[in-house]
C-alpha cells in the first residue's frame, strides 16, 4: 500500500521580508514555496520489507513454491544532492503534491509493489537576494513514512525516523494495523468511506523555523528525504472486500461506448 511509505509530499516556506523571490504575498510575509511551485525528485527503489507483529522486520515470501522474494537495489543519488550546487537536470519534474496511484492498493502484488519505493528525494528551490532581509523563515512538509529536511545541506527537522546517519535499508516508523484495517479486519479500500482512516496515514512537520546563517544570497534549496514504512506482515493475509463496481467496470464502459460510437 504505497502510503505505507509516502502519499503526499508539500512544501511550503514562509518568509518576512522583501529579500526573497515569491509566488505569493500576504501583507509583508511571503509564500515561497507552494503547491504552485515546480519541483524536481528522484526515486531509489529496493526490495520491499515486511514488519511482524514483534517488530522483526524480513524479505516477503512469493511464488507457488514459496521462496524470499529476489533482492534488487537501486542506488541513491550522491551525496550532496541536498546542496544548491547539485546537478539535477536529469531529475523528475512536478509541482506539488508528489504522490503515488491508488491503482497498486487492492492486493498482495499491489502492496508489495507500492514498497518498493524506498528513498525519495525531493528539491525546491528559490532565491533570495539579501539573506539580512529574511525574517522567520518557516517549513511544513506533510507526508508518508519519514521525512529528512534540509535547507541547503544542513537538517533542520525530522519525522518519524531514527536520530543519526540513515543507511539505505532504514524504514520509517511503522503504521498501526488499524490505519489500513476497518473494525471488521477488512482492507480498506473505499477512500470515500474511511476519510478518517486515510488521514492518519498523513505526516506532518509543520511551521519548522530556518536557523538564522543557512540562507545564502542567490540560490537556495530547500531539501526533503522521504522514507518508506515497512508493511505490516498482517496486511497480506488480511481480509479484502470486492473492488467497487465502477472501478473493476470503468475501462470496460469506456471501450464500448467508444465501439458504439464507432457503429455506422
Amino acid at each position: 500500500m504505497r502510503a505505507r511509505w509516502a502519499v503526499v509530499m508539500c512544501l511550503a516556506c514562509v518568509v518576512a521580508g522583501r529579500g526573497a523571490t515569491a509566488a505569493e504575498t500576504a501583507g509583508d510575509r511571503l509564500t515561497v514555496l507552494n503547491a504552485q511551485s515546480v519541483l524536481r525528485y528522484r526515486m531509489a527503489y529496493r526490495t520491499p520489507v515486511l514488519v511482524t507483529a514483534s517488530g522483526d522486520v524480513k524479505t516477503p515470501v512469493v511464488g507457488r513454491e514459496p521462496r524470499p522474494m529476489t533482492a534488487f537495489r537501486d542506488a541513491p543519488p550522491a551525496a550532496g544532492w541536498d546542496a544548491p550546487g547539485y546537478n539535477d537536470a536529469d531529475w523528475s519534474r512536478g509541482r506539488a503534491p508528489v504522490e503515488v496511484p491508488m491503482w497498486t492498493r487492492y492486493n498482495r502484488g499491489g502492496l508489495l509493489i507500492a514498497n518498493t519505493g524506498n528513498i525519495l528525494c525531493v528539491r525546491g528551490k528559490f532565491v533570495v537576494a539579501d539573506p539580512a532581509d529574511v525574517k522567520d523563515l518557516r517549513v511544513s512538509v506533510t507526508y508518508a513514512g519519514g521525512a529528512v529536511v534540509r535547507v541547503n545541506g544542513r537538517e533542520i527537522a525530522r519525522g518519524h525516523l531514527p536520530a543519526g546517519a540513515l543507511g539505505p535499508d532504514i524504514c520509517a516508523e511503522r503504521y498501526p494495523d488499524d490505519v489500513f484495517l476497518d473494525g471488521e479486519g477488512y482492507l480498506t479500500i473505499d477512500m470515500k468511506k474511511e476519510k478518517e482512516r486515510l488521514a492518519r496515514r498523513i505526516r506532518r512537520l509543520g511551521d519548522v523555523a530556518v536557523p538564522p546563517g543557512v540562507l545564502r544570497k542567490g540560490l537556495n534549496v530547500v531539501a526533503v528525504e522521504l522514507r518508506r514504512s515497512a508493511v505490516s506482515e498482517a496486511l497480506l493475509t488480511a481480509k479484502r472486500r470486492r473492488m467497487p463496481v465502477s472501478s473493476r467496470i470503468w475501462g470496460w464502459r469506456r471501450s464500448k461506448s467508444r465501439r458504439s460510437r464507432a457503429r455506422p
